[in-house]
């Protein structure tokens, strides 16, 4: 009896496995990534990994760069979805002439790790040695510009923090995080303990079990508390697709960085040369920094306090909530998508960059934009010649003369053995044109010369 229950369970949860398995390559195949950018390259950084970085410009735009990071879990998708000028950052900033990159992180599904290594080895600290300097610099070299814009959502406002701490921001001109906390004491309490336990043994199942959920996330919003979405906030257009292709799979050791930081209650970096708490008022980027009402990682009060620590004058902080007046109270997700985003964040974080112009400007800034280089034109077919028009036979320099004997030939005659006879006398061959010196003859005739050879 035993045994029987035993193998009727084994055997529901083998079809419920199949089950999940044929589910996950359906809506994998319904939702597949768009890339809209037709300038793709793969940035090595200093330890050897590769990260793709996009590139969203106006054709012959020479306007100022801006590099948007996205957030935990997460891809440059973020930053990109749904589609339209209004709809996403990026396209906001392109149509006002920046030159706007998107980066994926070295924990994302389009990242090749350094020889020996796997995306579940890296840690936050990597992303802010390694992967940010290394894009910056690659910006930097190919547009020309000295410095760079910063863009970053969550946690890719927190490695804003981190280089900044770290590097003095040599290579910012400004920066704008969105929803980007300085501690994750909340990580222990927003993830269940089993999911936490989950994302270190299996990320993939964990991160699997998240886009399999999301068809009933809009549907089931108040039951799905780990999405820090405001359901009411998401926009009409934005689709399943948009949703499933900005996730990507947590990496064990990140995870197992910030919750040992939630542990202990600080943040430190760098092998304890960098300490959150104490160095966090001495940032030196022009910042702002924008916050949700109902951001469960960092609400409006707290943000509120994070920005009255930083002690330096250029700042500016933007809240948005109903209390803050805006139409309806924002979470952390949708900062970057919300409703009326392009006027409520979208809008004040162009003004901002455009407020923090970077100087000095090279050479080419000012100039009008290039244009794009035309499509060479086919060349036209050769039309075919008549036999009236085709050119008088003209034999190539040192051939010998052709006889109307050689040119009657078969081809049987010209197989068989010539007999031992007396060769018959040459008739007069036909007169020569005169050819003009091989230096200044045109081509137009080099080629009738070559076309009379042939007939």
């Amino acid at each position: 009896m035993i045994i029987s229950a035993f193998a009727w369970l084994l055997a529901a949860a083998l079809l419920l496995l199949l089950a999940g398995a044929a589910y996950s390559v359906l809506l994998a195949g319904a939702c597949p990534e768009i890339v809209r950018s037709n300038e793709i390259c793969h940035v090595t950084t200093p330890d050897l990994w590769k990260l793709r970085v996009c590139r969203f410009r106006k054709p012959g735009s020479r306007g100022e760069p801006v590099l948007f990071v996205h957030g935990l879990n997460a891809n440059q998708n973020n930053f990109l979805n749904p589609a339209g000028v209004n709809g996403n950052l990026v396209e906001f900033l392109k149509a006002r002439g920046y030159d706007c990159w998107t980066v994926d992180l070295r924990t994302t599904h389009t990242a090749q790790p350094a020889p020996g290594r796997s995306v579940h080895d890296a840690t936050v600290d990597d992303y802010a040695a390694y992967d940010i300097p290394a894009v910056l610099e690659h910006i930097c070299r190919v547009t020309g510009w000295d410095r760079v814009h910063y863009v970053g959502h969550s946690l890719g406002g927190f490695l804003l923090y981190a280089y900044d701490l770290h590097t003095g921001g040599r290579r910012l001109a400004s920066a704008v995080t969105m929803g980007s906390p300085v501690d994750f004491a909340r990580a222990n309490d927003l993830v269940p303990p089993p999911l936490k336990r989950l994302v270190e043994i299996a990320p993939w199942t964990a991160g699997e079990l998240l886009r399999l959920g999301l068809p009933l996330a809009r549907r089931f919003s108040r039951f799905v508390q780990f999405l820090p979405v405001n359901a009411a906030n998401l926009p009409k257009d934005m689709d399943l697709r948009d949703f499933y292709t900005m996730l990507d799979d947590p990496s064990r050791g990140v995870h197992r960085q910030i919750f040992g930081w939630a542990d202990a209650g600080e943040v430190v970096m760098y092998r304890g040369r960098l300490r959150f708490s104490e160095r966090l008022p001495h940032l030196n980027t022009p910042l702002m920094a924008v916050f949700a009402r109902l951001d469960p990682f960092i609400n409006s009060a707290e943000g509120r306090a994070l920005f009255d620590r930083i002690e330096m004058e250029d700042k500016k902080l933007l809240l948005c909530g109903r209390d803050a007046g805006c139409a309806i109270d924002y979470s952390h997700c949708d900062l970057a998508f919300g409703v009326n985003a392009a006027a409520e964040v979208f809008g004040p974080v162009a003004e901002w960059i455009a407020a923090h112009p970077i100087t000095p400007r090279p050479a080419f800034a000012d100039l009008p934009p290039e244009e794009p280089a035309p499509e060479p034109e086919p060349e036209p077919e050769p039309e075919q010649a008549t036999e009236e028009e085709l050119p008088e036979a003209v034999p190539a320099p040192g051939a010998e003369d052709v006889t109307d004997a050689d040119a009657s030939a078969t081809p049987e005659e010209e197989a068989a053995p010539d007999p031992p006879k007396k060769a018959p006398a040459k008739r007069k061959a036909a007169p020569r044109r005169k050819a003009a010196p091989a230096e200044s003859a045109p081509d137009g005739e080099t080629e009738k010369a070559e076309e009379g050879v042939q007939e």
